[in-house]
């Protein structure tokens, strides 16, 4: 029997293993940037596009390494939270953070190379001052390297 590397050279599992990322990377953007304006949805995206990038690594990866993602800790109560087809704002929201992650993975660049972003509504992270910030967008401030 075939394991899942075997496989993933077959178009079958890697459609499936994109769209599987694609939909962690959509989890994110909702957990993350749900009542943010688009522009700032596309930007969260493109800081997974752009970390998957650099770090030679898939987006859901990226999206699911320890400590990276706020929305994935087990003390954030965002943890636990998914959308609701029943909960139509909700649901219209996650279907917004497709259409981000969509955008981002046809290479839009709202937020120019961005690989870190903090929501205003808490105190600057320590990281931010080894970065520059490079916009923000509703509550969400984007920075990269300098």
């Amino acid at each position: 029997m075939a394991n899942l590397t075997e496989l993933a050279n077959q178009p079958v599992i890697e459609s499936f293993l994109l769209l599987w990322a694609k939909a962690v990377m959509a989890l994110c953007v909702w957990r993350e940037a749900r009542g943010e304006p688009m522009d700032a949805k596309i930007g969260v995206a493109e800081v997974i596009r752009n970390r998957a990038a650099r770090n030679k690594t898939s987006y859901d990866e990226e999206v699911l390494k320890p400590k990276q993602f706020s929305a994935f800790s087990k003390n954030d109560p965002n943890a636990v939270k998914f959308p609701r087809r029943d909960e139509r704002a909700e649901w219209r929201a996650f279907e917004d953070c497709i259409v981000a992650v969509e955008t981002a993975l046809k290479g839009s660049s709202i937020v120019a190379g961005a690989t870190h972003y903090h929501d205003t509504s808490i105190s600057p992270p320590a990281w931010t001052k080894e970065m520059d910030c490079i916009k923000q967008i509703g509550r969400i401030r984007f920075y990269a390297k300098r």
